[in-house]
């Protein structure tokens, strides 16, 4: 666990849309959070986009997270599947639409 000061950070990643969702999400349940370096510009995936929450509240952060994200992982197909959350539908919308961008400007980049 990275902490800095009276603030943790809850989540890291190379994309600073999935880190502006997480927020987002975080947010919604009535956590203060904030994004260090989502301000990228040309850099996106070099550098590490971090959430961060008070640390009081990590632990409820890491939870809601986890709970996102794993619903994301699995097929709604079974009794047992969760349905899946809005937030990891748009998590995976938004990762294919970087990641079709980072191939179109590789492309446009280096011929």
């Amino acid at each position: 666990m990275t902490s800095i000061g009276a603030f943790d950070t809850v989540f890291t990643t190379g994309d600073a849309v999935l880190a502006g969702i997480i927020k987002n999400a975080l947010e919604a349940e009535g956590l203060w959070c904030a994004v260090e370096n989502e301000h990228q510009a040309a850099f996106v995936g070099v550098l590490d986009v971090r959430v961060m929450t008070r640390s009081d509240d990590s632990e409820r952060a890491r939870r809601i997270i986890r709970e996102h994200l794993h619903h994301g992982e699995s097929a709604n197909d079974g009794p047992d599947k969760k349905p899946r959350s809005a937030f990891a539908g748009v998590a995976e919308a938004v990762v294919e639409v970087v990641g079709a961008i980072g191939e179109l400007l590789r492309h446009l980049l280096h011929g």
